[in-house]
């Protein structure tokens, strides 16, 4: 008699670049939303800035902050494809491999 378990995938590495994750995160509400790190310095992409900034500790984190850091998965996916469109991205992302 075996247990049965559910897996659930919380976190993707973006294949060949081992510093570039998405990664779920619960929001205050209880919800889940999706946030792009770059883990060469504990840092998230900001959608307004269009850049990746620090995170600061989870008490720290203002509600702007998280609406410019948390997304749905697609929109997060999106963003991320978009990085390998842009030619100042691709000379950065070496440094993500």
């Amino acid at each position: 008699m075996g247990i049965e378990i559910e897996l659930e995938v919380s976190k993707y590495r973006v294949k060949g670049y081992d510093k570039l994750w998405i990664e779920e995160r619960k929001q205050r509400d209880g919800s889940y939303k999706w946030a792009i790190y770059n883990t060469m310095g504990n840092m998230c992409w900001n959608k307004k800035e269009q850049s990746f900034v620090l995170e600061p500790m989870p008490s720290s984190r203002s509600d702007k902050f998280l609406k410019e850091t948390r997304f749905v998965f697609e929109e997060a996916v999106k963003i991320v494809k978009g990085f390998f469109e842009d030619p100042q991205f691709v000379k950065m992302a070496e440094m993500l491999r």
